[in-house]
């Protein structure tokens, strides 16, 4: 695998169905709409900084059209036996350095059963597979201990402290856990 030469810009275009053993992630916009609605009157979701503070559900679904339409960005509904069990995010952090930014939510009455880990494996699986992305970032609040363990839990290397991105509140610190691309081996060593 490894570093291959960036030869367009990094785009997501339209994801797929994906499909792990146990959960899907759906990207059809009924779906995640329902989905970011439940998760915008979860206060765990409110403290992710995914939201500017008091945005209502018009102006997030608004807003994620407009990266979606222009390729920036992608949300995914998490399902188990066709039931909404979550949500995922995946938008363009850095298209020179080929950066994606991942976020997620559980439902309540479907967390600790790991269905979120599963869900973002099935994500970075798909992004080594499918698009020219060398990592993939996590930004998590430092007091979100199950969302900390469920990203160690996927794969994900803890980096240390990062600024919460999008930036609302200014200045608020996060924990930078990433994917990175493997690269591939020298044939000489």
């Amino acid at each position: 695998m490894g570093k291959r030469p960036a030869s367009k810009p990094l785009e997501l275009g339209a994801i797929p169905l994906l499909r792990g053993e146990r959960v899907a992630l759906d990207p059809a916009r009924w779906l995640w709409a329902l989905a970011l609605e439940a998760a915008l009157e979860d206060l765990e979701y409110r403290r992710s900084g995914l939201h500017p503070p008091g945005e209502e559900i018009d102006d997030a679904l608004g807003r994620r059209d407009e990266e979606i339409g222009d390729g920036r960005a992608a949300i995914l509904t998490l399902t188990v036996d066709g039931q909404i069990a979550g949500l995922f995010e995946l938008s363009i952090l850095n298209p020179d350095s080929r950066s994606l930014r991942a976020g997620y939510w559980v439902a309540p009455g479907r967390r600790g059963n790991r269905y979120g880990v599963e869900g973002l494996r099935v994500l970075r699986d798909w992004v080594e597979t499918s698009i020219d992305a060398e990592r993939i970032e996590l930004h998590i609040h430092p007091d979100n201990g199950p969302s900390l363990g469920l990203a160690a839990a996927a794969g994900f290397t803890e980096r240390g402290p990062c600024q919460l991105s999008p930036a609302p509140p200014r200045g608020a610190q996060a924990v930078l856990f990433d994917w990175r691309r493997p690269m591939a081996r020298d044939p000489a060593e």
